[in-house]
């Protein structure tokens, strides 16, 4: 179970069996990756030690209980590999003054991140925010928007941009 997305390249491959303390053979891309033994409640955990590349991949698992039995192989998972930080950029801002409560944003990604995280003002930390992103009601006086890109695998851009700006109605 590897949830989409992750930030390692030798991560860790999760899942369950019906078969307690079965020996369960994983592999990725078609390749054997590693041998684990469940858990007498069928879970189990791998972590591998081939080093993955960035970009798409699928992961399988066949189980072999004490007795010998082969299982079938589980189906493909797809999971992406994405361990360079994501870059922003900002696509769309307020001007330095603004005469208008209300500021419109657009973020982009260069890397091809596709979630943002913002910071707005005094905020106490970042919060999910959207591509486009519409700001209402702002007080008069100095704002500052700090914006930071995510990727698939939670990685953060280490660098958020930020843009400063004063409305004055």
């Amino acid at each position: 179970d590897l949830g989409g997305g992750v930030g390692l390249s030798k991560p860790s491959i999760s899942g369950t069996v019906s078969e307690p303390s079965s020996t369960v053979h994983v592999s990725i891309d078609g390749k054997s990756v590693g041998d684990v033994v469940a858990s007498a409640d069928g879970h189990w955990v791998l972590t591998t030690t081939t080093e993955l590349s960035n970009g798409e991949h699928k992961v399988s698992a066949t189980a072999t209980d004490r007795a010998g039995n082969l299982g079938k192989s589980s189906e493909a998972s797809s999971f992406v590999v994405k361990t360079d930080l994501p870059t922003t950029a900002i696509v769309e801002r307020p001007p330095q003054t603004s005469g208008s409560p209300h500021a419109v944003f657009e973020f982009a990604s260069p890397s091809g991140a596709t979630a943002f995280e913002c910071q707005l003002d005094s905020a106490a930390d970042f919060s999910p925010c959207d591509e486009v992103w519409l700001v209402k009601r702002l007080a008069q006086g100095a704002h500052k928007l700090r914006v930071r890109a995510k990727d698939i695998a939670g990685n953060v851009d280490p660098a958020p941009l930020e843009h400063q700006w004063t409305v004055s109605q």
